[in-house]
């Protein structure tokens, strides 16, 4: 996922965290049944805070998960 994030980000493109999802799941790293609508959020603040440089290409929503710290 994050060399994909980066792949993107040095071709200048924006791009979301449901998309990255979606393509793990394109490739069977992921099964269908994973939350993408609950996890998406949590896991672009992770991308970011590994690869900072994804920040200005992506966006961040609220996320189930963020209720629970």
């Amino acid at each position: 996922m994050s060399s994909l994030a980066l792949h993107e980000v040095r071709a200048k493109r924006r791009f979301g965290m449901k998309w990255l999802i979606e393509q793990c799941r394109r490739k069977d790293f992921a099964g269908s049944k994973m939350g993408s609508n609950t996890l998406a959020p949590a896991l672009a603040r992770m991308l970011i805070e590994e690869h900072p440089e994804c920040r200005r290409f992506m966006s961040t929503r609220h996320s189930i998960v963020d209720e629970a710290r």
